[in-house]
């Protein structure tokens, strides 16, 4: 496992403490892998939004008459319901 280090200015170490406390975590190292790991996460759902997005607008290939689009629209509005109940 690779160590990271880093420094942070003296007036945010006991606010960081507090917060690692806070949010459940028994250590700092704890805390900033948490905090490092939601941070991927996050960039990871981006990307795959991005993706699913670039992919919504792209043009239909029709499998069986009407049948692809459908399969399309079905998928954009359940995609637009999830997304409009994260906020």
């Amino acid at each position: 496992m690779t160590t990271v280090t880093f420094s942070v200015p003296d007036h945010l170490e006991p606010l960081i403490h507090q917060a690692a406390k806070s949010a459940g975590y028994d250590t700092l190292d704890a805390y900033a892998k948490e905090l490092l790991m939601e941070s991927l996460r996050k960039r990871a759902q981006g990307i795959l939004e991005e993706k699913i997005q670039e992919a919504l607008e792209t043009e239909a290939v029709e499998l069986e008459e009407g049948c692809w689009e459908k399969r399309r629209a079905d998928f954009k509005a359940a995609w637009e319901k999830k997304k409009s109940e994260a906020c």
